[in-house]
């Protein structure tokens, strides 16, 4: 499909793509249900439920179904969001809990979306719309926040992407006008990019490319998931020590800032009984020796491992071991209470060295040493997308 008009009420019907997106296009009724329902737990576990199973079917289907589905996500939350009337903690813990598990599922199966916005909104209308896509798992950016600087704003959208995986483009007025740069990076960068201007009464938006070019990096050739075993690849990270003999499993989790340490803690107290869930480990044995840009064209076969490795860990009940920045919060407490749910001791292992030993470590941080601060987004999302 080249680039043109598109909408979601093309996927309406019976089928597992409609089914995937349900939880989008029901998306005010679901958090009434969630109200109606009070403190039951049951309700999101339900519509996770639903949404998984839903994935699982859709992965028989060809990958261009799935890439079509993925296009109406954003601008059908969007929508959703532009005609809320009440924000409570029941919207909250849906975007948190219920979409963020959706958009999870796109980055499992190695989707990432771009969508850039140009419609004009209020300061409140676009603070909901940033934290509501925030609690989604969709990083934003916007001139009203972020600055006036294209170059600034671009560098932030391409971390953004690399890290995050699914990003917003925001222009909420005229005071800068970089929709069609915007438009470009957003076709640049391998994402399933849409955009809208038109009013949200108008279920229409534009696809930026062609769809089947998503999950094709520019700048380098992806290394294809044939070449790599990856079931011997996963199996490195395991061995009889990390089963839990008749305890419940620990999940160690060590975080602080850049630099500080928290590989070298890892490597003296965890070296055994744990099985590492570590991007930057995962990466480097793929490279093969070779000098490569993190995560560049192995980013893919990374990703399957990942995701194989933090299935293999909590469905075998397995001890394990991974690091973190933790800078923010809302996002680690979800991963805190997630792994506490599903019956994981969870070990919080704080690292901290004097600001300018960190600072000497960093500038000479060697190429092969992945910083957390790039790696974090993935062993989240692996986790989560696990549970």
């Amino acid at each position: 499909m080249d680039t043109t008009t598109f909408s979601v009420d093309l996927l309406q019907g019976v089928s597992p793509e409609a089914d995937c997106l349900e939880c989008l296009v029901a998306l005010p009724d679901a958090i009434q249900r969630l109200r109606e329902a009070r403190d039951d737990p049951g309700a999101i576990t339900f519509m996770i439920s639903h949404t998984k199973e839903a994935f699982r079917a859709l992965d028989a289907r060809p990958r261009q179904n799935l890439l079509m589905m993925a296009a109406g996500a954003q601008d059908q939350l969007y929508r959703h969001i532009a005609a809320l009337t009440i924000l409570d903690t029941y919207t909250r813990f849906y975007f948190r809990d219920v979409i963020r598990y959706f958009f999870a599922q796109l980055s499992e199966r190695n989707v990432r979306t771009f969508y850039v916005l140009d419609n004009a909104l209020r300061d409140d209308r676009l603070a909901l719309v940033l934290e509501l896509f925030d609690l989604a798992g969709i990083s934003t950016t916007t001139p009203r926040r972020d600055g006036k600087k294209w170059e600034s704003l671009a560098t932030r959208m391409r971390h953004q992407v690399q890290t995050a995986g699914h990003v917003a483009y925001i222009e909420p007025d005229a005071e800068v006008n970089y929709i069609e740069a915007a438009k470009a990076l957003a076709r640049d960068v391998g994402c399933v990019a849409t955009f809208r201007n038109l009013g949200i009464e108008d279920p229409h938006m534009q696809l930026l490319a062609p769809l089947k070019a998503q999950g094709e990096p520019r700048g380098g050739q992806r290394m294809e998931t044939s070449q790599i075993d990856v079931k011997a690849e996963i199996d490195r990270y395991f061995d009889d020590s990390s089963i839990p003999k008749g305890a419940p499993p620990r999940a160690v989790i060590i975080h602080g800032a850049t630099a500080v340490g928290k590989t070298t803690i890892r490597r003296e107290r965890y070296s055994a009984g744990f099985v590492i869930l570590d991007a930057a480990e995962i990466f480097l044995s793929l490279c093969r020796g070779r000098y490569l840009d993190f995560p560049g064209p192995l980013e893919e076969p990374m990703e399957l491992v990942g995701f194989g490795v933090a299935r293999r860990i909590t469905r075998e009940r397995r001890h394990f071991v991974t690091e973190i920045i933790a800078a923010q919060v809302d996002p680690t407490n979800q991963l805190i209470d997630a792994l506490g749910g599903a019956g994981y001791l969870v070990d919080f292992v704080g690292v901290t060295c004097d600001v300018a030993i960190a600072w000497e470590r960093n500038v000479n941080r060697g190429d092969n040493n992945i910083s957390a601060y790039y790696t974090e987004p993935y062993h989240r999302r692996w986790l989560l997308a696990s549970l």
